[in-house]
């Protein structure tokens, strides 16, 4: 037996399978190469924001993800408390003049139980405008009142729309819109230009007007006005010397007797700008405000006087606010022809 030959032919055959095993080792290496792969994935969770995607393992070349909202999610309605009651405002309209309060109310019907709060909030169009413009009004346990929403208007006119919003909790409803018409500050009456006769002509410049005029011809003549909520009327007269007048407002037989009214002595048609002792406020049944022109009085009665300077034009400015604020006293609502009220001097002469 040759041993050479038998030694070479065995080494022959193990550098072929040596060659065999790299060539299968590379093309396994090389495989993910040589079959490139691709895929999907979808997601049901759409608003996911993980930054990381878990529960299966991908070793291709490239993925694409798909993003599928699926059913819309369904957030079922509150459960309504019968016995809750719901939430609706007093009125559909109400008109008022620039720069006064109206005042709209949130009413509770049907039902009284458990405490809620509402919201609302008041849009304007035109030159409108109102302070606070969203608030919120609140109702106790077994509370039934009514709640006031307040609104201070600009002087600009145009619209202001009060709409009820949500509420808390939602086991009950709140609905309905107010439309307040706002008219601009009225421009004084035209008149015959004679500050000493013609109502509508003060005697000195004015920034302020009245709704209404008339001038005192007589001592003691009454001047009669029906006003709206946020309306006044002015009474001219001339301050003559040496005289104590008395400046007082009545009521008449239609009158009610929750309209409380203003009178204040001003040199300005529709001022209510002065304290007292030119500014007095009474109950419907009307009061008086004593002024002085000239006449000498002792020291312990100074201050209790509006004073007048002899020769010069004022004016009776009244209107119907509450006593202490300036929220109107006749709310159009209930009395949408307004309410009845009279000025009077007495002693002027």
């Amino acid at each position: 037996m040759n041993t050479t030959s038998t030694s070479a032919a065995w080494l022959s055959r193990l550098l072929k399978a040596a060659a065999a095993l790299t060539m299968a080792a590379s093309a396994v290496a090389f495989a993910p190469l040589a079959h490139a792969q691709a895929g999907t994935v979808t997601l049901t969770n759409c608003s996911s924001t993980n930054t990381a995607m878990t529960g299966f393992a991908w070793n291709g070349s490239s993925l694409s993800v798909t993003c599928s909202s699926g059913p819309p999610i369904v957030i079922p309605p509150p459960v309504l408390d019968p016995l809750a009651g719901t939430f609706r405002l007093s009125a559909a309209t109400g008109t008022v003049n620039g720069g006064a309060t109206d005042t709209v109310y949130v009413e509770r019907i049907i039902g009284w139980l458990n405490p809620y709060t509402i919201a609302y909030s008041i849009t304007a169009t035109g030159n409108a405008s109102a302070n606070p413009s969203s608030g919120f009004v609140s109702f106790g346990d077994k509370d039934g009142a009514s709640r006031p929403i307040a609104i201070n208007t600009g002087t600009g006119g145009g619209t202001l729309t009060v709409t009820l919003g949500a509420v808390t909790p939602n086991t009950t409803t709140a609905a309905g819109v107010y439309t307040l018409t706002v008219n601009g500050a009225p421009a004084p009456p035209v008149g015959g230009g004679d500050w000493k006769t013609d109502a509508a002509t003060p005697q000195v410049t004015c920034a302020t007007a009245a709704n209404y005029y008339d001038f005192f011809k007589a001592s003691g003549q009454k001047s009669q006005f029906t006003l709206k909520g946020g309306e006044s009327g002015a009474v001219a007269f001339i301050a003559n010397g040496g005289t104590q007048p008395a400046l007082s407002s009545t009521e008449t037989i239609n009158t009610p007797g929750f309209a409380d009214n203003q009178i204040v002595v001003s040199q300005c048609p529709g001022d209510f700008t002065p304290a007292f002792p030119c500014m007095q406020s009474f109950t419907s049944t009307g009061g008086t405000l004593a002024a002085n022109s000239g006449v000498a009085q002792p020291s312990y009665m100074q201050g209790a006087y509006c004073q007048l300077v002899p020769g010069n034009k004022y004016y009776l400015n009244i209107r119907q606010v509450v006593r202490g604020t300036s929220t109107p006293s006749c709310p159009t609502s209930t009395n949408p022809q307004g309410c009845e009220v009279r000025g009077q001097v007495q002693g002027l002469f």
